[in-house]
């Protein structure tokens, strides 16, 4: 007797096994033949076959080659021109928000438009903004590469509408049938030739396509220089830097990226959003426990679980000039150390070195032979990740 009850657990029997034969095929297994056979004359030959395993294709690799891309694709996008169209000069006190690899891009913003308004910004997770209260704040930045992260629109859920902007490669009338928000408030960088998504875990363009839109805000104001040659002149540059490095010092690195090794990163001044973003991919590749300090703060003690921690690995973050204490601290992390130092100060450092942060995870992703933006997690992982509801 086919009923209802009959199909419903028919249709869930069958979810069941499709998602057993995607995690062992992939949702593209038909493109190609699972199975390698043999022809045997005047022999049947269906029971004797091989699984034929599919190609594993880095997804870093595939994020990283077509970084340079998607970033130019974004800053000429009328996202861009939406942008300019906000008054900030009239704001007083601005709050961005971003999870997960979106926060990184979030920080960067809210940074440069300080620097460039000199109005009161502050960047933090969803669940922080969800506990304060937020009666004086007049505009609420969203960063979420989808467009509807959950988290997000809880967290500013009591906001007025008008109030807030995203910036998002989401699709413009899905965010805004969501959200009930106004296209005019919708600053996507999603284009027709630029539709395509990053998959995997790790967020590269999702970091730094939404700070390039506020970074061209500061070239229109403050540099004579091109936009476009600054970006790829920074990719080049560090895509070669630790190209060069990794191969250079590839037997000392092996040594410290070991596993259980402790990952430090050393971050301040114009070099936070890079040491947000280099810590959220160590931790979300599931390769190494990682601290970050800041620098300063360090001296407050934190030098003591340094010292009694084995197998110190340090990454330090530095704008291109060098403060007195600086220099004392460089002395004392010693060889311990891999200097990251850009050839730009202020706002073009923050940047610059955020592009730096992608090649980074990228390198340790190759010295180890892994692909980062794919680890393995529980399934229960799941339960948290997919959480939709209160924060």
């Amino acid at each position: 007797i086919i009923d209802y009850k009959f199909i419903d657990s028919t249709f869930e029997k069958a979810t069941k096994l499709t998602k057993k034969a995607v995690k062992k095929f992939g949702a593209r297994g038909h493109i190609q033949n699972l199975y390698k056979t043999k022809k045997v004359k005047d022999a049947c030959t269906c029971s004797k076959f091989d699984i034929s395993l599919r190609k594993q294709i880095k997804r870093c690799n595939i994020n990283i080659n077509n970084l340079e891309t998607r970033i130019i694709n974004a800053i000429n996008s009328s996202a861009y021109d939406k942008l300019t169209k906000i008054d900030f000069e009239s704001l007083n006190n601005s709050i961005f928000v971003g999870t997960g690899g979106s926060f990184a891009g979030a920080k960067f913003s809210s940074k440069l438009i300080n620097h460039l308004y000199g109005i009161n910004t502050m960047a933090l997770y969803p669940r922080d903004l969800y506990y304060r209260n937020n009666n004086s704040v007049d505009s609420v930045f969203l960063f979420t590469y989808s467009g509807t992260t959950n988290d997000l629109l809880v967290s500013t859920s009591l906001i007025d509408n008008d109030n807030k902007y995203i910036i998002t490669k989401g699709e413009l009338q899905k965010v805004v049938t969501k959200i009930g928000i106004s296209k005019n408030n919708v600053i996507s960088y999603r284009t027709g030739t630029n539709k395509g998504k990053e998959r995997g875990f790790l967020s590269f363009e999702g970091a730094l396509a939404p700070a390039s839109l506020f970074l061209k805000l500061y070239f229109e104001r403050k540099s004579k220089n091109n936009i476009e040659e600054f970006i790829r002149d920074s990719i080049n540059y560090w895509k070669n830097y630790f190209g060069k490095y990794f191969k250079e010092n590839k037997k000392m690195l092996k040594e410290f990226l070991k596993e259980g090794n402790s990952f430090n990163i050393f971050t301040g001044d114009f070099t936070e959003s890079a040491g947000s973003d280099l810590e959220s991919k160590i931790i979300e590749s599931g390769i190494y426990d990682c601290l970050i300090h800041e620098k300063k703060n360090f001296s407050h003690g934190r030098f003591i679980n340094y010292e009694n921690l084995d197998n110190n690995f340090s990454v330090y973050f530095k704008q291109k000039s060098t403060t007195e204490y600086e220099k004392e601290l460089l002395k004392y992390l010693d060889t311990n150390c891999i200097l990251i130092e850009s050839k730009y100060d202020g706002i073009l450092a923050e940047f610059d070195l955020l592009i730096a942060s992608q090649f980074i995870i990228y390198y340790i992703g190759k010295v180890l032979d892994i692909d980062v933006s794919k680890p393995k997690y529980s399934d229960n992982a799941m339960n948290i990740y997919f959480y939709k509801g209160d924060l």
